[in-house]
């Protein structure tokens, strides 16, 4: 693991909101990221993450899409932003963090 927590960092280069049809919109303010509705695109930097697959370094994952349960984006990522991904039990999280690129 990168860190000690993550299986692996990447870089968010797109993102955005989205909500399920016919449910209630979940709120892009909710402070700790969960079911907040965001999704995310993510060049893999170093290490691994998994949506679907395993993604090595210099690969893309494409939306990504936090809906609360199985997937969690936390902290807002923003375009240019490092994310580390790393599994809790039954879940996958994205997580903003402090490092930037010179850190990795």
């Amino acid at each position: 693991m990168i860190r000690e927590k993550y299986f692996g960092v990447g870089r968010v280069l797109k993102t955005g909101y989205a909500y399920e049809e016919g449910t209630n919109r979940y709120n892009p303010d909710n402070l700790t990221g969960y079911k907040t509705g965001q999704w995310i695109d993510v060049e893999v930097l170093e290490g691994e993450m998994y949506f679907n697959k395993w993604y090595g370094p210099g690969e893309i994952i494409r939306g990504i899409w936090s809906y609360g349960g199985d997937v969690g984006i936390i902290g807002k990522p923003q375009v240019g932003d490092l994310v580390g991904y790393y599994e809790e039990p039954y879940c996958q999280i994205w997580e903003k963090t402090k490092y930037n690129q010179e850190n990795i």
